[in-house]
């Protein structure tokens, strides 16, 4: 949810982004300025900026996409002793790993193939993480040398040792 009022008439308008977790039934404050009637910060057209900040408004039409962007459009604001309508379409994307709602942290958990890794040997990667939407593997001297995919097969054609 974003913005609001100050008072019931609307003189006192607000910039800030509230999240609602269903799991903990409570709104979370998590983005805006905690003073009334703030100026914004639009930034460039199409440059993402954690600066770019709307102004002070309500009355805004905010939706959804099925990516879970929110989307926030116009409102009324007030500028000096002024009130205007803004015409402006903001796009919060939303950090699903960063929630205050109390998510799942990842754990990682993954098995190979093979119990032992002798050169020129072909083993298999299974990822059995939990909480994980993507993946970054690392094979030095193997071949791929790296992967993204869930569970990758990597060839080894040679084996470094590092001791810690």
């Amino acid at each position: 949810m974003f913005g609001g009022d100050l008072d019931a008439f609307g003189h006192n308008p607000m910039n800030d982004l509230w999240m609602y977790c269903v799991v903990t039934n409570q709104w979370t404050w998590m983005s805006g300025d905690t003073t009334a009637n703030s100026a914004g910060n639009w930034g460039f057209l199409g440059v993402y900026s954690p600066t770019n900040t709307p102004s002070g408004r309500g009355g805004s039409v905010t939706w959804t996409d099925k990516k879970g962007h929110l989307y926030l459009f116009g409102g009324t604001g007030k500028v000096t002793n002024f009130f205007i309508t803004y015409n402006d379409l903001w796009k919060y994307t939303i950090d699903p790993c960063c929630s205050a709602c109390g998510s799942a942290s990842a754990v990682a958990f993954f098995s190979t193939s093979d119990s032992a890794f002798c050169n020129g040997d072909c083993s298999t990667f299974t990822d059995s993480s939990k909480n994980t939407s993507s993946w970054q593997w690392s094979f030095p001297g193997g071949t791929p040398s790296s992967g993204t995919g869930q569970s990758p097969r990597a060839f080894v054609i040679t084996l470094v040792a590092y001791m810690t």
